[in-house]
């Protein structure tokens, strides 16, 4: 049986420091909204759609979207960053709407599509920070694309920054996931950290990378 992939609503109690969490929605099998039947029929037939290999890893509200993440782990991911609109109609298990689009999220178009996405992050600015780590599988990887920053424009959907990592911004060993912003005083005073296994990212209209060797394990200190 598949597993079941839940999204809770949790309440936290720092005087009891008790956990009240509600569930929201919750999955047995991920399906996705296609424009109509004959196109999800053909994505079945294809093996574009093989709802029993997704598996969400990320969420991210903004307004009135939850977006979800879903790596290419397995084949079948017709799009790895996807949303909920959460002023519809409600249902436990809702299907994704890809973000921006099907087409947006075509595996191996490094111009404009999205290969594998883990996390991405909103921000006060109405933007939508989305890495592309450009893999696909899971225990037999393959680099399709690199690294690449996305920004989406949330109002239009529409990327107004985009941001290719160089050879010499990451490593054999990089595996990035997480995203935090640093917003200052304007939306264009905007520093990007991305955390690697043994390193930093830091990113505004360049990227650079910092690996002190704070990062590494130290078995000797206690």
């Amino acid at each position: 049986m598949a597993a079941k992939f839940l999204i809770f609503c949790g309440l936290v109690s720092l005087a009891s420091a008790t956990i009240k969490l509600q569930e929201i929605f919750s999955w047995n099998v991920v399906d996705w909204n296609y424009p109509d039947q004959f196109s999800k029929q053909q994505a079945l037939r294809t093996g574009a759609l093989i709802p029993e290999n997704a598996l969400p890893v990320g969420i991210e509200r903004w307004r009135n979207k939850l977006f979800v993440s879903v790596p290419r782990w397995r084949s079948g991911i017709p799009a790895t960053l996807n949303y909920i609109p959460l002023d519809a109609p409600y249902e436990p298990s809702p299907k994704l709407t890809p973000y921006p689009s099907f087409e947006g999220n075509e595996l191996g178009n490094c111009q404009t599509g999205l290969t594998t996405v883990y996390r991405v992050k909103a921000d006060q600015c109405d933007r939508l920070w989305v890495l592309d780590v450009g893999t696909y599988g899971y225990d037999n990887v393959t680099n399709v694309c690199p690294y690449t920053l996305n920004v989406f424009d949330l109002n239009t959907d529409q990327i107004i920054r985009k941001y290719v990592l160089r050879p010499e911004d990451i490593v054999s060993t990089t595996f990035i996931a997480n995203i935090a912003l640093d917003i200052g005083t304007s939306c264009e005073d905007t520093f990007a950290y991305f955390s690697d296994e043994l390193g930093l990212l830091v990113g505004t209209e360049q990227v650079m990378e910092i690996q002190p060797q704070l990062f590494h394990a130290r078995p000797s200190r206690r």
